[in-house]
């Protein structure tokens, strides 16, 4: 007859213990998987953008920006509240995060584009798309 193994609390910390370096190999393997997801959501986006189907690219942008945080992202969102659906609110709104987001970023951004950015949020102000 076959004896069950009892785990103790010492014996259950030596498994654990073990089983890190696996979970390290695992991480490492998926992580570049889960990248590609971000950059793969972004070719998503831009496909809705191509076929006019504008609240889906937000949303797959979105999805990329939850994944990779790049804030590039965020201006990619503004144009298309902007440009495509005429929403001076939600474009406006998303141009601030992404120059809040250039604050933190690790490469400054010229003057004159941050600049430009300022102006069109200015005039969205100014002059709301109804």
């Amino acid at each position: 007859m076959r004896q069950k193994r009892i785990y103790t609390r010492n014996n259950e910390k030596y498994i654990y213990n073990r089983s890190f370096p696996a979970y390290d190999k695992v991480i490492g393997i998926l992580t570049p998987v889960y990248a590609q997801m971000g950059m793969t959501y972004r070719y998503i986006a831009a496909s809705h953008i191509k076929n006019g189907m504008y609240k889906s690219a937000v949303t797959s942008f979105l999805e990329a920006q939850s994944i990779t945080k790049d804030p590039n992202i965020y201006m990619e969102i503004a144009n298309v509240y902007d440009e495509k659906l005429k929403n001076s609110e939600k474009a406006i709104y998303y141009y601030q995060v992404y120059l809040k987001a250039l604050k933190n970023a690790k490469t400054p951004s010229p003057s004159e584009y941050v600049e430009s950015i300022q102006k069109r949020i200015d005039y969205l102000k100014e002059n709301p798309v109804k």
